[in-house]
């Protein structure tokens, strides 16, 4: 090779050399560029999610949290409050100046911050209702409706006492709060009890009074619910003294108001009986005439019995001081039963003129002395004097026919 050739191919050998190392530096230097600038931006994006946390946390640790509360209790520095909006219960600290402004059964608002009581003020939205009654309660649907206004229990309503409210009548007196058409807090001022009348059937036209409002018939009430506390009633009928009491009547008592307690009126009962020597009872009691005979007003049951006579039995109603009676036994009649049939089987029975049947018959017949006839077209009729004396007596009578005679 000549040397010329050789210095030319070494110069194309170095200058493409340099070429592909320039190349590669080219490369491996974007390469580089791109990683190093993408993580940047990585780097840049992740610090800026970084500051925002960090900015949101800041502003919650800056802005404390508002919950609504009900008081339950207040003791000493400490007062236990009860969470509307979650139903649970815990305990704050409070300062002198706090225990003065807030009492049990207050809605308020706290504001914590940090974990910790940050604000205590009152909820400025809350309504309350003192010490009402005649409303509507549905305890199924939580419906609550006063004077036309509709209501709802909050699902997690503070009943002060754990009163059971399936126990809530129109007539308790109740304290409500609440916000919007939700009842946060209810109070049972006044529950009710009921008394029971018992006895109330022995008092004629019984009228009844309760603390000289509520006027009712005895008849048309067996039970009345009263609200809690002192009430009179009053108690007037035909038969009795008039009758007043006090009494004091728990909430959720059944109380029992015995009418026999009353004074009933007395009557005088004269009777005048024609006969002597009588049994007589009253009302299933053996009496004498010899004594007076006082009743109560009202209806009673008077039996006299004496051998050979029907026995007297009748009600006697005693509505005056004085009740007088005039009464005469009837003598009692013995009766035999009487059976007859006769042959032919179709003639006519007559007893006494009376007409009793054909071809036979059966009656009951006074003792002593009776006619029977017995007849039929074509035949000899027959009379014939009959005696009754025992409990039964039969007779057969038989026709003789007029052809046979002839």
């Amino acid at each position: 090779m000549k040397k010329n050739d050789y210095i030319l191919y070494k110069n194309i050998f170095f200058f493409v050399l340099v070429i592909l190392v320039g190349v590669l530096f080219f490369i491996l230097s974007y390469t580089f560029a791109i990683s190093f600038f993408s993580g940047e931006i990585n780097k840049t994006d992740l610090q800026s999610e970084s500051n925002i946390k960090e900015k949101i946390m800041s502003d919650e640790k800056k802005t404390p949290k508002k919950n609504i509360y009900l008081i339950k209790e207040i003791d000493g520095d400490e007062i236990s409050i009860f969470n509307l909006q979650t139903g649970i219960g815990s305990t704050v600290k409070i300062s002198e100046i706090q225990k003065k402004q807030f009492q049990t059964g207050d809605i308020i608002n706290i504001f914590f911050k940090n974990g910790a009581v940050e604000k205590i003020e009152p909820n400025k939205n809350v309504w309350q209702k003192n010490r009402i009654s005649n409303f509507k309660f549905d305890l199924k649907t939580k419906k609550f409706i006063y004077e036309n206004e509709k209501y709802y229990l909050n699902e997690n309503i503070f009943v002060k006492s754990n009163y059971d409210l399936g126990k809530i009548s129109s007539l308790s007196l109740i304290t409500i709060k609440g916000i919007g058409k939700q009842i946060l807090y209810l109070e049972i001022n006044k529950g009710t009890g009921k008394i029971n009348f018992l006895a109330k059937e022995k008092i004629i036209n019984g009228i009844a009074k309760i603390d000289s409002k509520e006027i009712f018939n005895l008849n048309d009430a067996d039970t009345k619910e009263l609200r809690e506390g002192h009430h009179n009633i009053f108690i007037s009928g035909d038969n009795i003294e008039d009758y007043s009491k006090d009494f004091f009547i728990k909430a959720n008592e059944n109380r029992d108001l015995n009418l026999d307690e009353v004074e009933f009126k007395n009557g005088l009962l004269k009777i005048n009986l024609e006969q002597s020597g009588c049994l007589i009872y009253i009302d299933n009691q053996k009496i004498s005439l010899s004594d007076p005979i006082f009743l109560n007003y009202g209806e009673h049951e008077l039996k006299i019995t004496k051998q050979g006579f029907e026995d007297y039995i009748n009600k006697i109603m005693i509505d005056s001081q004085t009740h007088e009676i005039n009464i005469s036994l009837t003598k009692k009649i013995d009766l035999g039963k009487l059976i007859i049939t006769t042959e032919p089987n179709d003639a006519e029975i007559y007893l006494d003129d009376a007409y009793i049947g054909k071809g036979s018959a059966e009656i009951n017949v006074q003792y002593g002395k009776h006619i029977v006839s017995v007849q039929k077209e074509n035949y000899q009729g027959i009379k014939l004097p009959l005696e009754i004396n025992k409990a039964t007596s039969n007779y057969k009578i038989t026709l003789e026919s007029n052809f046979q005679q002839n």
